[in-house]
């Protein structure tokens, strides 16, 4: 069972890569230290920010977890979720059509609501990037 430590520490090695890759275009781009929970990613050349998400079990169940207050809270103009695989991003108002018009119904993991997204579902609610 992985540790709060453990796992904050996977979540920021994540937002480092992302933040990297976004560098590449983007190189004033800054990763927001500490407790922000905004977002975690400012990217001032087109006053954007990114949040970013570490979530390798859907490469076991095929489904991508989302917290629904996560979701109803962000501020961040873009998502990117990372399943160990791939980048996915995608904006919070594609995730929520998504969830709309698929009738995602809620469930409830480790005393959190979260939408369990099928992956063959989420694919076309992400950008291209």
């Amino acid at each position: 069972m992985k540790t709060f430590k453990d796992r904050l520490r996977a979540g920021i090695e994540v937002e480092e890569r992302v933040l990297k890759l976004i560098k590449v275009k983007y190189p004033c781009s800054t990763r927001i230290e500490g407790q922000f929970p905004d977002y975690d990613i400012w990217v001032p050349e087109l006053h954007k920010s990114v949040e970013v998400k570490l979530d390798s079990k859907s490469i076991e169940t095929n489904n991508v977890c989302i917290k629904c207050l996560d979701l109803s809270r962000t501020k961040a103009d873009w998502w990117v979720i990372y399943n160990i695989k791939r980048y996915m991003w995608s904006t919070p108002e594609l995730l929520k059509q998504c969830i709309k018009i698929n009738k995602i119904d809620q469930s409830v993991i480790n005393g959190n609501r979260v939408y369990l997204i099928p992956m063959h579902i989420l694919e076309g609610y992400l950008i291209l990037i």
